[in-house]
């Protein structure tokens, strides 16, 4: 048996939104110049930050929101 068991993290559900409806980035408190989102949940909340960080260091996306369902 070794020392670490390997945890292997899901992606739970993913969507790309191209255009915000107006009232939903209202709803989010959005800046202006954000207008197509990447919505992603996973079981894992530090898989999840890691990747949303990686994906500022590769594409000019940025991250509005983040929020942990177990803290």
């Amino acid at each position: 048996m070794p020392a670490l068991d390997l945890i292997r993290p899901s992606v739970t559900a993913m969507r790309v939104i191209a255009s915000v409806n107006d009232g939903f980035a209202r709803e989010l408190k959005l800046p202006p110049h954000i207008r197509s989102l990447g919505l992603i949940t996973a079981d894992s909340d530090d898989v999840t930050y890691i990747a949303a960080d990686e994906a500022t260091k590769q594409a000019m996306v940025e991250v509005v929101y983040g929020r942990s369902l177990y803290a």
